[in-house]
């Protein structure tokens, strides 16, 4: 039965602070040719009493009206793979009170998975005036001790940011076949660099000024701006998004459950499609790895990183952030990447890889354009690139290239294009 809206609204506005801790895990079977990986469940259609062994029971969401977000639907209640012990020795602040919502695991059925950990926080009352209010929630947060079950009725101890590895491992022998489990190599698996992200449903919290406890701290505008305010910064070297949900409406709740869902999901797929490439570049001369399965994988990983719109949200204008807020974004990098796709030697893969990558510096386009005597702003074409660099779509710009370029070789504003990909990649290529 479908729960009405409103109730929803209200239940969501008394937790202060919502928690979800991301743990890509990277399926490299899907390049195996004999992974002895189980063919079920499987994830974009269950049977209703499919499970994973030592994780629980696939499930579908609950979906409130026409908001949630196609293809994100069906999940695996993990409760039994991780639990967070409290442990008496780690006494949290007084000034707040957590409790461990869920564990959720997802796959594509291919390579990209991820286990997402949700946590609440309700902030008793008189909020301590502190620039380290936040910085407090999210070091008690990330080093929660996690138990990870061991398969043998016990559990291995480990910090909630760290558990990765451990989950990696768990899955890939959950997911094999039990005869097979000795000829299972545990290199089929990684683990990809965690993410968190903090929603905040009290005005209260923001008044204080708490965003002040991180070195760098940048604002994300969009579409989103009149209900919520998005922001990203990174904490102990983990990624972090921050989302304050300004209103209580209906409009506010949607952008902010496509804003999670998008951003969580285009990390994960930032780490699958990083870690493939890794995986080849380590894997060239094992005749185990199907090398045509992962340049399959990598085009489509590709398609998807550089779509327009998903889950209702503009994804161009935030999935070049993804690719900056975390250390992976380093330089040294994305030069050994590319690399590797070099020798992959397809033009179409390089063409998006670039076009991925390429840290465009949109406001300075769009103001060399508007201000340069040799461009006709009325012309037609003009202003389709002026809309694809107001909407920062580098693969409508790729492509709008790709069709016209007979008719843009001579033009100024195919100079400016060229200059801002060109400049952008430079420093990685």
């Amino acid at each position: 039965m479908e729960r009405d809206f409103n109730s929803l609204s209200i239940i969501l506005m008394t937790a202060t602070m919502l928690i979800t801790t991301q743990l890509p895990i990277c399926d490299y079977r899907l390049f195996i040719s004999q992974s002895h990986k189980i063919s079920k469940p499987y994830f974009s259609s269950p049977d209703p009493n499919e499970f994973i062994r030592y994780f629980g029971a696939m499930k579908k969401r609950h979906i409130y009206r026409d908001f949630y977000c196609c293809g994100e639907n069906n999940y695996c209640a993990a409760n039994h793979a991780l639990k967070i012990i409290r442990e008496e020795s780690a006494q949290h602040p007084s000034f707040f009170r957590f409790k461990n919502d869920e564990n959720r695991f997802y796959s594509d059925g291919y390579l990209l998975c991820k286990f997402e950990n949700k946590s609440s926080y309700v902030i008793c009352k008189g909020i301590p005036n502190s620039r380290n209010f936040l910085s407090d929630v999210l070091q008690y947060h990330l080093n929660l001790t996690a138990g990870i079950n061991d398969m043998c009725g016990g559990v291995q101890l480990t910090r909630l940011s760290n558990a990765g590895k451990h989950l990696a491992q768990l899955y890939l022998n959950a997911s094999s076949k039990h005869n097979a489990l000795n000829r299972v190599n545990a290199y089929w698996v990684g683990k990809g660099t965690p993410i968190c992200m903090v929603e905040l449903f009290d005005n209260e919290v923001m008044a204080n000024g708490l965003y002040d406890c991180f070195d760098t701290l940048e604002t994300v505008s969009g579409e989103w701006d009149p209900f919520i305010k998005l922001y990203y910064t990174q904490y102990q070297g983990i990624p972090c998004w921050i989302i304050n949900r300004e209103t209580a409406g209906t409009e506010a709740f949607r952008f902010c459950l496509n804003l999670r869902t998008a951003l969580l999901r285009i990390h994960a797929e930032k780490q699958a499609l990083i870690h493939a490439l890794k995986f080849l570049s380590q894997n060239t001369d094992n005749p185990d790895v199907e090398k045509e399965k992962v340049v399959s994988f990598l085009k489509k990983s590709l398609n998807k990183l550089l779509k327009g719109e998903r889950f209702d949200i503009e994804q161009c204008p935030i999935v070049h952030l993804a690719f900056k807020i975390d250390d992976s974004f380093a330089q040294e990098e994305y030069r050994n990447l590319y690399e590797i796709i070099k020798d992959i030697n397809n033009k179409y893969i390089i063409e998006d890889f670039n076009c991925l990558i390429a840290q465009i510096n949109f406001d300075e386009l769009l103001e060399k354009i508007q201000t340069n005597p040799q461009i006709d702003l009325s012309s037609p074409q003009t202003q389709q690139v002026v809309e694809m660099v107001k909407k920062k779509d580098r693969l409508g710009l790729k492509k709008f290239i790709g069709r016209n370029l007979s008719s843009l070789k001579h033009d100024a504003i195919y100079d400016l294009i060229k200059w801002a990909f060109i400049s952008s990649l430079s420093a990685f290529l």
